[in-house]
């Protein structure tokens, strides 16, 4: 082999040994940029997944502290709803007997059991002033307080649970709406006490002409403007409570 061939050969040779070489360190270069990127974009793409999973977490969170909140307030709405109703419960019971004992029909069971004649027999309406005090008999006297006290005596076991029931109702009343409503817990007392108070002491005085025996027959002074003042408090009360009961019908 001629100097020049060799020499033609070994040139060659480094030339295609200059190119695989180049060729293999470009593919090195850019293997090793191609991770490089790919190690940056797993990087962003773990990052942006945590913060996308941090994001739904706080959303998350929000989202069951707001439905915690929620459920307290309903929880608060409708532990005030039933307070406010038990209240009214016990508050139109009340009213209820007392109506009662005030109606012409109790007045006339009244009027029964006392058996009292009247001056003036044909006369229309009967009114009290015409009994005859004397044709009292103490036992239908005796049977007429009875009876009335059977027809009042229920509120009794009212009272002490309708004081109980607005002393937690008050917690959600304003001074105004408390001040009233207080003030007609306390004349229902009031009024109870008055009737009953006044049937018992007039039936231990046991006297049939007394003419306070004669105040629970055709009924009137002093208990019936008292009741009538009391029905129109009471009024006031309805739609005081109402406006708790119905907050959210009323706001619309």
């Amino acid at each position: 082999m001629s100097p020049e061939v060799a020499a033609a050969i070994w040139s060659g040779g480094f030339t295609v040994l200059g190119t695989v070489l180049g060729t293999t360190v470009t593919l090195i270069i850019t293997n090793i940029n191609n991770n490089k990127l790919l190690k940056a974009q797993n990087e962003h793409q773990l990052k942006t997944f945590n913060e996308q999973r941090k994001q739904q977490a706080e959303t998350l969170q929000a989202e069951h502290n707001h439905q915690k909140e929620l459920s307290i307030i309903q929880h608060s709405l409708d532990k005030r709803t039933e307070v406010i109703l038990e209240f009214r419960k016990l508050l139109e019971e009340s009213m209820g007997i007392l109506n009662y004992f005030h109606s012409e029909k109790a007045d006339f069971e009244r009027r029964k059991m006392l058996k009292a004649r009247y001056k003036n027999p044909n006369a229309a309406p009967l009114i009290k002033e015409d009994i005859d005090e004397e044709s009292i008999s103490l036992e239908n006297m005796n049977n007429m307080f009875d009876h009335a006290l059977q027809q009042i005596g229920p509120i009794e076991d009212k009272l002490i649970p309708l004081e109980t029931s607005f002393n937690l109702l008050s917690v959600y009343l304003d001074k105004e709406e408390e001040l009233l409503i207080s003030k007609v817990v306390k004349e229902v007392e009031s009024l109870t006490h008055l009737i009953i108070n006044g049937l018992r002491n007039y039936k231990e005085i046991g006297d049939p002409t007394n003419p306070y025996v004669q105040m629970f027959v055709h009924i009137s002074d002093p208990y019936v403007p008292r009741l009538k003042k009391l029905q129109d408090e009471v009024k006031k009360v309805r739609n005081i409570t109402k406006k708790y009961v119905y907050v959210h019908k009323l706001e619309k």
